[in-house]
């Protein structure tokens, strides 16, 4: 039986005694009464919103899973530049790059080039093909 449903028992059991609202023993029986039913409500309301929040969540972690599977399946095709790689451009370890398979130049990544898909090395002329799920 839920908390709502044993307030509302509780205050029918209440109401079906009649109690009398100007005796003080009966007036205080009645207010705890009617905190328990305030709470009960206060409790389903978070039971809810708890429920939201953990399927909303649940979908964050698939998401997320599935970028790393991206992200994952990316680098096995491409290499990928990081703070200590030993190329000479600027931009590893601050922005998006990656090294072109044909000539080995490191190649930054901005963001209009990820929304594309693709890119051509500078160096080279390589067409480079960034594939999203």
């Amino acid at each position: 039986m839920s908390l709502l449903s044993k307030a509302a028992y509780l205050k029918g059991l209440a109401d079906g005694l009649k109690l009398d609202e100007d005796k003080k023993e009966q007036k205080v029986l009645l207010a705890v009464i009617d905190l328990f039913q305030e709470i009960a409500e206060k409790v389903d309301s978070l039971d809810e919103k708890a429920v939201a929040v953990e399927k909303e969540l649940d979908m964050l972690d698939e998401a997320i899973n599935d970028m790393g599977e991206f992200i994952y399946e990316q680098s096995e095709d491409m290499d990928f530049c990081s703070d200590d790689c030993d190329c000479d451009c600027d931009c590893c370890g601050d922005e998006a790059c990656v090294i072109c398979p044909t000539c080995g130049k490191c190649v930054e990544l901005s963001e209009e080039q990820l929304k594309d898909g693709s890119l051509a090395c500078p160096e080279c002329g390589e067409e480079l093909e960034l594939e999203f799920d």
